[in-house]
């Protein structure tokens, strides 16, 4: 009896839904919301998620499970032990696959990015009638792996997509040069699902009272970057740029806000007292997603300026873009960008010419000087809810493909 009620509580009348995740859910804001939208809608789902920083625990719900897969060593790491880590989570999504098919018989799986697709397919080779898949395509594939081992790999992904794309079903991905792309090698429909909040996280305050919540002047003319540290954001430039203007005497009111830690914290910091830079940049740390509202919605410029070092770079983007224009802050871009063309369509951003702190510096004083600026809400057409209304209903057709 009680073995029965078991099942019965993680059984439902919709197929359960098999969600691969190559980094940790609990990090993954839009495998997070989608898992979300899916519960929300009767959905069951099973994640399978690869915790590369080996700290995050399973986590079981009325509505999903997840199991953290811990596969790389956190002291280490080179790209062979990421490749072989990659080639393993493929045996654990089959492994898991298997199980799920025994106890359901039936199941949707949510594929996030190539580097869950081998173990996916292979699934769908053996389980054919039992198995439909969503690939949920988050990078422009063929130039991440070219990027980081090299034309030869980066041709051999180009070509495994190519063949496992042929046995999804349904096909999403994050942004139209992406979508351009697939439909190069799919006839199949491709879905633009934006990596925009949820409208949950939507702060209903102003400006003003953000910036008094945070011990911050009303008068302040506030620049925030909230993400991880790392060495193709540029901000050791905003350091240097921040420096420009402080001895030019141009912007006294200028306060930096940098939210997120990473592998440059340590050296951010260092160059932040070795340029004397204290009264005016911030270091925050990592703080909670909703507490990160609270940063953006405060600024008067969201600072995005990645180093471009390909193709994928090019065409990123970031989340931390949409949190922003979800907080009705102006975004600053890289000139060349797909951000900086989506921030100039919707007239939301400005970009800048290079990373070289002279060109940001100036670029800063050209936005202080139009800081009156209009204001905006993107919410009525990109907000995650309105995004949640077609990845429903992806869903419900794979259902009533599969009655027919």
């Amino acid at each position: 009896m009680n073995k029965q009620k078991r099942k019965n509580k993680f059984t439902n009348i919709k197929p359960v839904v098999f969600v691969t995740d190559a980094c940790s859910f609990f990090i993954d804001p839009r495998v997070k919301q989608e898992v979300a939208s899916l519960t929300k809608s009767g959905f069951f789902a099973y994640i399978l998620s690869w915790d590369r920083e080996r700290k995050y625990p399973d986590k079981k719900t009325e509505n999903y499970y997840v199991k953290s897969a811990k596969l790389l060593d956190a002291n280490r790491f080179s790209k062979i032990l990421f490749l072989l880590s990659a080639v393993l989570f493929q045996f654990l999504i089959v492994l898991h696959g298997i199980k799920l098919i025994r106890k359901h018989r039936r199941i949707i799986i949510h594929a996030n990015d190539f580097n869950t697709l081998a173990g996916v397919v292979f699934l769908k080779l053996l389980f054919s009638n039992r198995i439909q898949i969503v690939y949920d395509c988050h990078e422009f594939t063929p130039f991440v792996y070219r990027e980081w081992y090299g034309p030869f790999i980066g041709n051999v992904v180009t070509r495994l997509e190519i063949r496992f794309i042929k046995f999804v079903d349904k096909i999403l991905t994050v942004s139209t040069p992406i979508k351009q792309y697939l439909e190069t090698i799919t006839n199949k429909e491709v879905k633009v699902i934006w990596n925009y909040p949820t409208k949950e996280l939507h702060l209903n305050i102003t400006k003003a009272q953000a910036k008094k919540s945070l011990g911050l002047k009303k008068t302040d003319f506030i620049i925030t970057y909230v993400g991880t540290l790392r060495l193709d954001v540029a901000l050791f430039e905003l350091v240097s740029a921040a420096r420009i203007l402080k001895d030019k005497q141009l912007l006294p009111n200028l306060k930096i806000l940098i939210v997120g830690d990473g592998p440059f914290y340590q050296q951010l910091l260092k160059k932040v007292e070795d340029e004397d830079l204290s009264d005016i940049i911030s270091i925050i740390g990592r703080v909670k997603r909703e507490e990160a509202m609270y940063y953006l919605r405060a600024s008067d410029l969201s600072y995005i300026l990645f180093t471009i070092k390909g193709m994928n770079t090019k065409i990123r983007l970031p989340w931390k873009l949409f949190e922003s224009l979800l907080n009705e802050t102006y975004v600053l871009t890289m000139a060349g960008t797909y951000a900086a063309h989506f921030a100039k369509k919707y007239n939301v951003g400005h970009s800048v010419a290079s990373t070289a702190p002279s060109d940001i510096a100036s670029s800063i004083i050209k936005i202080y000087k139009q800081k009156d600026q209009d204001a905006f809400n993107l919410q009525q057409k990109f907000v995650w809810e309105v995004q949640e209304a077609e990845i429903i209903k992806t869903y419900l057709e794979l259902i009533q493909e599969n009655k027919s």
